[in-house]
């Protein structure tokens, strides 16, 4: 009989792919300027990308790992990078207008994704503590 994924894992892992994918594509940074020089938002575009690969590894690591301990320790890492992601477009200098691409739309993005990975974190961790304590060891 075949072992069934953990959803968590598995979705955790589809939301920072999409993510990532998300990030390069429909939600990237503003263009290079005429100068060819590249806009202020273009360092969290790839600050966010390396968010996101690291969430990515990390949910795979989750997916495989049989070790509970590494699995809390992974699933607090994914949420540091969670909120580390939704605070970097508030920290870091981005375009001065509101209405330019990194402020419209790679801002909203970020936090949207970056908080359901959080939360697909926090409710592993929960439910992995829940699980542990209804568990008692055999003496």
């Amino acid at each position: 009989m075949k072992k069934k994924l953990p959803v968590r894992p598995v979705s955790g892992a589809v939301v920072s792919l999409l993510f990532f994918i998300g990030i390069l594509t429909v939600a990237k940074a503003c263009g290079p300027k005429e100068d060819g020089t590249w806009m202020r938002c273009h360092n969290v575009q790839i600050y966010e990308t390396w968010i996101s690969v690291a969430m990515i590894v990390a949910w795979i690591i989750v997916l495989f790992v049989s070790s509970i301990v590494i699995r809390r320790v992974l699933d607090v890492i994914i949420g540091v990078l969670g909120i580390a992601g939704i605070l970097l477009p508030y920290c870091m200098p981005m375009c001065m207008m509101d209405t330019m691409l990194c402020h419209a739309v790679m801002k909203p993005f970020v936090v949207v994704f970056c908080l359901i990975s959080l939360l697909i974190a926090l409710i592993d961790l929960i439910i992995s503590f829940l699980k542990g304590k209804q568990e008692k060891p055999k003496d």
